[in-house]
């Protein structure tokens, strides 16, 4: 599959939920890998995943509008519908949200 986007990804892997009415209850994905405009989401049912759905992000409370512009095995990518507002660069909220999400030494 040919690279297209205009954007770099940065990988993230976090945990998030997909939303949307059309769903009996949220579903568990993995965000691989985050862009301002986009994300590419590791789910166990590709197919179950409607075209268009709220990316919701647990661990900050990120809340994002989302298209699926193509799928494969199991993950798909997303378009977001509008930026994510806040002036801190990507790279370090990921790095933040990514220090955040590692479970804690005993």
């Amino acid at each position: 599959m040919q690279d297209r986007r205009r954007q770099t990804r940065i990988r993230s892997l976090l945990r998030g939920k997909i939303r949307s009415p059309r769903l009996a209850a949220a579903l568990d994905c993995i965000v691989a890998d985050l862009s301002e405009e986009g994300a590419r989401l590791r789910v166990t049912s590709p197919s179950s995943v409607p075209d268009q759905f709220q990316l919701f992000i647990p661990l900050d409370g990120t809340l994002r509008e989302a298209s699926v512009h193509w799928r494969l095995n199991e993950e798909i990518g997303v378009a977001f519908h509008q930026p994510e507002e806040g002036s801190e660069d990507l790279e370090d909220r990921v790095a933040d949200r990514l220090v955040h999400q590692q479970p804690r030494a005993r």
